[in-house]
């Protein structure tokens, strides 16, 4: 079993454990690239594993590459037969799939583990799978998840592995904090940021790692409070400064954080999550609510003044009535973004300046829209890495934005601005993928494309190359026809002159 002490591949375990995402990625593409080199399948099924757990770190929000490697990992190790190997393999899918809220497939995969760890007396690897599962047991609210984290502190303390209990002290430490169990959280954290500065761990409390929260916003509760803590206030803060400095220049926030980030789906059906957990149609109290953070949404970043609020959501009524019933429902919007807010503490997602109001957190917000602008605006000259970017691009495009408020005067500039954006950065990934020889996955896009903007003539052209090169010259001069009868039908315009250009091409069958 060398292959899981080859120095590169095991490089990239201990930085993804200590919080390195980046560097446990390089270790491991290196680690794969000479175990290919020289031959070795057992080391590149390991060098698979632990790419993958790599990308468990540096892709967060896109759990498809982590996936990729571990089933090719699991396949080269059924290839070789070596079974004990599985164990890691199934460790990483824990971690994965609890992560990402499928805890029921989590326990699935963690059983699987636990059975080849325990044919093959493989106690550390025993642990780390239940710490894995304990932990996204903590991060889904499981009541079972104290007796999996139990479970794992007993072996890696009888292994003597500060490592692994440290990892399960910041467990404890994020659940007393969520059942408000004071004591047993500042015991919890003044425990770990000992075992963190002894043992040189403190990098798992600045980024992700491997077996701590994905959701770094569950960190943020716990450093504030050990701000108070005698003999950890200095390193507390030291720490907010490092990891969330934008936390830490955040004169409003004194001692409060939800713990979590919250997660906006803005494309097609509006859906809001807490951390993992979706804000249902009950917590919103009142359908108004849902629509006050809609367009606290769409101005975000900018002070909103109340009367301007009010004229926007109730046009029809007068500024008195407006007003009382902006502030029952400004008060339903906080309750259901921050259901667990200390009485008497000011929010921290929606923000207030005098009569202005604004959602405007320093920390632990994820949109699509903003990935979709972040995935589109991205340059590479990584290949795959621009390829992927793109796809995720579309992707994330899942309808038109604030779909259901489609006739409030607010949400129109926006949407019409990135449905613009989403048919030039589609059309442009079909392209990519049509020169590179995909023209069923670039004939759909365009379809989809279509779909949305009938006269998108850009649209029409990618098609017609991508029929011509897949060899269906009928079907390539049939969208010419389409696109011809869109254009006249809608417009009253004939096609660019580059479009009927490429139609004479195809007319004389010449290669496209």
């Amino acid at each position: 079993m060398n292959a899981h002490r080859e120095p590169l591949l095991l490089l990239a375990l201990i930085y993804a454990m200590l919080g390195s995402g980046t560097r446990a990625l390089a270790m491991a593409r290196r680690g794969l690239a000479e175990a290919q080199q020289s031959g070795s399948r057992l080391t590149e099924a390991i060098a698979a594993l632990r790419l993958g757990h790599a990308y468990q770190l540096v892709t967060t929000n896109d759990p498809a590459p982590a996936l990729q490697h571990y089933v090719e990992g699991m396949r080269l190790i059924q290839a070789i037969g070596v079974a004990r190997t599985r164990a890691e393999a199934f460790l990483g899918l824990t971690l994965l799939f609890g992560h990402a809220g499928d805890l029921a497939r989590a326990e699935a995969d963690a059983r699987e583990g636990l059975q080849i760890a325990a044919a093959a007396g493989d106690e550390w690897t025993a642990a780390l799978i239940l710490l894995a599962l304990g932990g996204a047991g903590v991060a889904a609210g499981d009541s079972r998840a104290l007796d999996w984290l139990e479970q794992a502190r007993q072996r890696f303390a009888r292994g003597g592995d500060t490592y692994g209990q440290a990892m399960v002290t910041l467990w404890r430490a994020i659940h007393a904090l969520r059942a408000n169990d004071g004591p047993a959280a500042d015991a919890a954290i003044a425990a770990l940021l000992d075992a963190a500065t002894t043992h040189g761990y403190v990098g798992i409390l600045g980024g992700a790692s491997l077996f701590g929260p994905r959701d770094m916003a569950s960190i943020v509760p716990l450093l504030l409070r050990a701000r108070s803590l005698p003999r950890h206030g200095d390193l507390a803060r030291a720490l907010l400064r490092q990891g969330f400095p934008t936390i830490a220049a955040d004169d409003t926030v004194e001692d409060y954080h939800p713990g979590y980030t919250l997660r906006v789906q803005m494309f097609g059906t509006f859906r809001v999550w807490r951390g993992a957990q979706e804000i249902q149609a009950r917590e919103w109290q009142r359908e108004k609510a849902r629509q006050l953070f809609q367009l606290l949404l769409t101005q975000r970043g900018h002070w909103v003044q109340r009367e301007q609020i009010c004229a926007a959501l109730w046009p029809d009524a007068d500024l008195d009535a407006a007003e009382r019933q902006f502030k029952v429902t400004l008060n339903a919007l906080n309750a259901a973004l921050e259901p667990n807010r200390p009485p008497r503490v000011a929010p921290f997602f929606i923000r207030r300046q005098g009569l202005a109001y604004s959602f405007a957190p320093s920390y632990g917000v994820w949109i699509d829209v903003d990935e979709f602008e972040l995935r589109a605006a991205a340059a590479s000259d990584d290949p795959d890495f621009a390829r992927r970017n793109a796809q995720i691009a579309v992707q994330l495009y899942r309808g038109d934005y604030l779909a259901e408020a489609l006739y409030d005067p607010w949400t129109i500039e926006e949407r019409e601005r990135l449905l613009a954006r989403y048919l030039d950065v589609a059309v442009r990934y079909a392209e990519r993928l049509s020169a590179e020889g995909d023209q069923a996955e670039a004939i759909q896009i365009c379809e989809q494309v279509l779909r949305r903007d009938r006269c998108y003539e850009e649209a029409y052209q990618c098609l017609m190359r991508a029929h011509a090169r897949a060899g269906s010259r009928s079907q390539a001069l049939r969208s010419y026809a389409r696109c011809l009868h869109a254009l006249q039908d809608e417009l009253g315009m004939a096609p660019l002159p580059e479009t009927t250009a490429l139609y004479e091409r195809l007319k004389r069958n010449e290669a496209i």
